[in-house]
């Protein structure tokens, strides 16, 4: 199979990412049964601004997942995709694959890129399809992020050592007959693990999340659920919500009045899953 390649190496949360991208039009079979393409001048669909922008756009969406940090997972994943005429992405999958959580990490960041220009053939667009090869190098990473001066003199936007309480889920009030006011704790323990601690409503649960304040990424992972018996026909439990809105997040945003939103990107807005408080966290003894 004849195709035409656009070479491109870069550093990405430690994952090297490249492209290639080739028309799939014009194609007859040869005695192999493989695909050759028709040599005329055909172009395969570009990132829109080009390399640099598709650099930018890539390393402020990709997620390395925990779990692959915490397993020293390496690796390449290859995500395949269709182009069509009008530069839609359509159809992300994995053509080669990791874990399942690099994979999902992989295609997640190709669903989120914006239209491509589409393939030209004789001054034309036409339907095509390319590979985007992810390697996940989680020995090299390090989440030791490392503020301005700025953001450390701005207390606002430090999510360790607060006490977050729950008060919206997707932008609704939560019922008043809770069991107790959900909440959540993050810490680094005595051992650098980021951890995570709260109450859905009835239950308690711990995880470990990943907090990047310069590209306002936050996820959790290894949720692990202690369950308890809420008493009371009257009560409300929303731990299935409260947990569903954890395990769903990928950024998050601190509003003007200093609340916490947790949340995802669709269509290039930030859409809150839950909305937190916070107040200081008292020191144990």
């Amino acid at each position: 199979m004849k195709k035409l390649f656009l070479n491109l190496g870069f550093i990405l949360l430690g994952a090297t990412v490249s492209l290639c991208a080739y028309s799939q039009n014009d194609t007859v079979e040869n005695s192999n049964n493989s695909s050759i393409f028709n040599p005329s001048d055909i172009t395969p669909p570009q990132y829109v601004g080009g390399e640099e922008a598709m650099f930018a756009f890539l390393d402020s969406v990709l997620v390395v997942p925990q779990s692959a940090i915490d397993n020293n997972v390496s690796g390449r994943v290859i995500v395949h995709f269709f182009v069509d005429k009008e530069g839609n992405i359509k159809g992300p999958s994995v053509q080669q694959g990791l874990t399942p959580e690099c994979n999902d990490a992989a295609i997640e960041a190709v669903k989120k890129m914006p239209l491509w220009i589409p393939a030209q053939q004789n001054g034309k667009s036409v339907n095509g399809f390319a590979s985007v090869p992810i390697s996940f190098k989680t020995k090299q990473l390090k989440y030791d992020y490392k503020p301005s001066s700025e953001e450390l003199t701005y207390e606002q936007y430090v999510l360790t050592d607060k006490k977050w309480k729950l008060i919206q889920l997707e932008s609704k009030d939560i019922p008043e007959n809770v069991p107790h006011q959900p909440y959540f704790i993050i810490t680094v323990d005595k051992k650098k693990r980021r951890v995570l601690e709260g109450n859905a409503s009835c239950a308690d649960f711990a995880a470990r999340y990943n907090w990047n304040m310069k590209n306002w990424k936050l996820t959790f992972s290894k949720i692990e659920v202690s369950k308890k018996k809420c008493k009371g026909k009257k009560v409300k439990v929303i731990d299935g919500d409260v947990l569903s809105a954890f395990k769903n997040t990928k950024e998050y945003r601190i509003t003007k009045e200093g609340y916490l939103q947790i949340g995802r990107e669709e269509k290039n807005r930030f859409v809150p899953l839950a909305t937190f408080e916070s107040e200081p966290l008292k020191k144990k003894k």
